[in-house]
């Protein structure tokens, strides 16, 4: 059973698709990697910044330093709490006793989720731990009052939040590929039709048939054919007229040469000139 071959139409749509589905995947992958760094690198830089400016309040450090009541801390976070729009924001004593907490009723319990021991011993830093309040992001911020350290403020942001971010970002790359996909394929159809109108209509293996066909009967023929183009080169030549011009004298391969360079006496490019004929066939006689 003879395999059916492709369309031209239909190879250049799938090939077109083929290279623009694999640009915009990883076009794809490289924005998402970059939209997953900035989320994270913006979400960490914002904990920080709000943690080192509830370090550096006043109410904070007296009330620490003195370890009186605790409501002042928890009236100040909560404040910035609701105007920054984070999780959480938790100040603990150098015991990690916390003295702040959006739920009040863990005030002066033990902070939650293993991970406040570098700050308790100055060293600042970040880090996705679970806690009350699930999965969160944390900013770590020491403390000190007079030059001494007497706590640390964790500001955190829900890995959720995080992951929504993304999401959302990811939506619109997605929407953004499928609308390149689109546009694509649209373009490969034109493409397709553009180069079948250029063929006249005919299926690459329908052209080479009939160049193969072509190609025989000029072979074939007893007369010697000579075609030449407007510039007056030569582009084919078949065998009888080789064989005559190998009784001329005339030696090399013609194709690609100007036809006074190789044929002094012809008025093959005067009849170009002119306009009479676009493919000569003339036998060629000797003198």
């Amino acid at each position: 059973m003879k395999k059916q071959r492709l369309k031209l139409s239909t190879l250049v749509i799938i090939v077109v698709c083929i290279v623009v589905l694999f640009s915009l995947l990883i076009t794809c992958l490289l924005i998402s990697n970059t939209i997953k760094d900035t989320i994270h690198r913006t979400t960490k830089e914002k904990a920080e910044v709000i943690g080192k400016t509830i370090a550096g309040s006043e109410v904070v450090q007296k009330s620490l330093a003195e370890d009186s009541d605790d409501r002042k801390i928890q009236e100040y976070t909560s404040k910035i709490q609701k105007t920054t729009d984070m999780s959480f924001i938790v100040v603990m004593d150098m015991n990690g006793i916390r003295k702040s907490h959006p739920n009040e009723k863990l005030i002066g319990k033990h902070f939650k989720g293993g991970d406040e021991g570098d700050v308790l011993h100055g060293k600042p830093g970040t880090s996705i731990a679970r806690g009350t309040l699930g999965l969160t992001m944390r900013a770590f911020t020491p403390i000190y009052a007079d030059g001494k350290q007497v706590g640390a403020v964790s500001v955190g942001v829900p890995m959720q939040t995080v992951y929504e971010a993304l999401a959302d970002g990811n939506k619109k790359i997605i929407i953004g590929s499928v609308i390149g996909l689109i546009v694509g394929a649209i373009g490969a159809y034109l493409l397709s039709i553009y180069i079948k109108r250029i063929l006249l209509g005919l299926e690459p293996s329908h052209i080479a048939k009939i160049l193969g066909e072509r190609n025989t009967m000029l072979q074939s023929v007893h007369e010697g054919i000579v075609a030449v183009d407007k510039e007056g080169k030569i582009n084919l030549v078949n065998k009888s007229a080789m064989d005559i011009f190998k009784k001329a004298g005339l030696k090399g391969d013609p194709i690609g040469m100007q036809i006074n360079d190789y044929m002094a006496s012809t008025q093959l490019p005067k009849i170009v000139e002119l306009g009479s004929l676009n493919l000569i066939k003339s036998k060629i006689l000797m003198v």
